[in-house]
């Protein structure tokens, strides 16, 4: 998702049509991975060298579980002998490393989806590539913003300076080196290919006003051309949706710890990853909301009639806070956030019906103040449950984050380096103690998602659709220590 600090959502497909009363002789997870570039291409998952392990529920073991190893039984599936649906553990090929999730479904057979954005199979881009830009403006240049965007090898990158036209050209060329653009994805720059879609963008402001798609090429090292007449946006489409900002401060004001400085903020993208309903694709407008219960606009979608990228829009409330962790001497910023993603058609009213965590409580503490410190027994499971302002949800997710440093050198800040990520259908998990080591510094963030998910009732989560809101909180930084 493209909010910052969003949470990152998994799916499951129930296979079995099993459900809480489930008693099988053996359970199973498998997954495809789905490449998100310029259309989502689905191709089997290779987990060779990757592992999952159920965690069977045992009161007479300390743990509180035992822990069955699932076997690879076909391209891209584990199984294991079990009698009925049990918590499983499992890792998959994330980058740069990977991170353990945990899935507690009452279904037997799990089918869930490995979503990456790029394209399939993607190697590094030659090291002395350039973007020979050569386009022609619909209009003389008149300090509009300009961009270079890629989908498949998902890069972006911006112009100023020497770089842009001068006022009233009609032409915009120059050279770049491609080690310049910036990764989207967090990996390093991969070969640009003909499965890619490459853009030379124009914004007026926060509106798309201009586009140019380059014919596609297999990148080579030296110069590679991007060289046409972009076309002006036709602004048709119009947005309307209806908003209520009035009870955002009170929902927020319940939030514990404390956060402050709420921003509540609006977006509409084109997106080639609709399918998994995601909000990453090129801008097409924004803006802001104060007091105003109606969004209104004019915008053009210039991506739907040769790619199918359909409007996705994205209406948010976003509150943070600063800490410094116990023993450190760099901040971290830490989020709570609601936000909602529809596609803007007609007149559309958005209330933000996810819940928004307010507490979350781990081994009976509640992490509702920064700085606090949570002894963990290692022999143990450790139990977080969470409260939020809305009790009903479709689904439920935790994650946990070690506090690091941004940089190996000269760090300016702590960031979030996620150690598990949790998917259930109750806000109560029971995580491994393996993942807590004592004296570092730890955040848990809480999840609530309503809608986007049809089939859940039968355990299908691989079905998503439009609209689906999201709510989280990071708890209160702790830090672990041995009883």
């Amino acid at each position: 998702m493209l909010l910052t600090g969003c949470a990152q959502i998994w799916g499951i497909h129930d296979t079995s049509g099993a459900g809480d009363d489930a008693m099988t002789s053996q359970v199973s997870l498998s997954f495809e991975r789905i490449s998100l570039g310029t259309s989502p291409i689905h191709a089997p998952l290779d987990i060779t060298g990757f592992h999952a392990t159920y965690l069977v529920p045992d009161a007479g073991d300390p743990a509180g579980f035992v822990r069955v190893m699932a076997e690879e039984t076909a391209p891209g599936t584990w199984s294991a002998p079990l009698t009925s649906p049990a918590p499983v553990l499992y890792e998959l090929p994330d980058y740069p490393m990977t991170i353990p999730r945990m899935w507690d479904f009452p279904v037997a057979d799990l089918r869930g989806s490995f979503g990456v954005y790029e394209h399939p199979n993607p190697t590094p881009a030659p090291s002395n590539a350039q973007l020979a830009i050569n386009v022609a403006l619909p209009s003389g240049y008149a300090g509009e913003g300009l961009q270079i965007y890629t989908m498949g090898s998902w890069t972006i990158r911006g112009f100023s300076g020497a770089e842009i036209p001068a006022a009233g050209a009609t032409q915009w060329t120059v050279t770049v080196p491609f080690s310049t653009v910036g990764s989207i994805t967090g990996r390093p720059l991969e070969k640009v290919t003909t499965q890619d879609a490459v853009f030379a963008l124009r914004y007026t402001g926060a509106d798309l006003s201009g586009t140019f798609e380059a014919t596609p090429f297999d990148m080579i090292d030296g110069g590679n051309p991007i060289a046409g007449t972009m076309q002006a946006v036709t602004k048709d489409q119009t947005l309307d949706v209806h908003v209520n900002p009035m009870v955002l401060p009170g929902r927020f004001g319940s939030v514990r710890p404390v956060t402050g400085n709420l921003a509540l903020t609006w977006s509409v993208v084109a997106s080639p990853a609709y399918e998994v309903v995601s909000n990453l694709g090129p801008p097409l407008t924004s803006g802001t909301v104060t007091t105003a219960t109606t969004i209104t606009n004019t915008y053009g979608n210039p991506f739907t009639a040769k790619h199918d990228w359909p409007s996705v829009f994205t209406w948010a409330a976003t509150a943070n806070r600063t800490v410094t962790a116990a023993g450190q001497s760099l901040p971290a910023t830490l989020y709570s956030q609601l936000y909602q993603l529809a596609k803007p058609t007609g007149t559309t009213t958005l209330d933000l019906p996810a819940g928004l965590p307010i507490t979350i409580t781990m081994n009976g503490t509640p992490l509702t103040s920064d700085n606090m410190m949570v002894t963990v027994d290692p022999n143990k499971a450790v139990d977080v449950s969470f409260q939020a302002d809305v009790v009903t949800n479709t689904l439920y997710q935790l994650q946990l984050f070690e506090l690091v440093p941004n940089l190996p050198t000269a760090p300016t800040a702590l960031v979030l380096q996620t150690k598990i990520g949790v998917s259930g259908s109750k806000p109560q998990f029971k995580l491994p103690a393996e993942l807590f080591a004592p004296g570092k510094s730890y955040v848990l963030r809480a999840i609530c998602i309503s809608g986007g998910f049809p089939g859940i009732a039968q355990g299908d989560l691989r079905t998503r659709t439009f609209p689906q809101s999201v709510g989280y909180l990071d708890g209160g930084v702790f830090q672990v220590v041995a009883p």
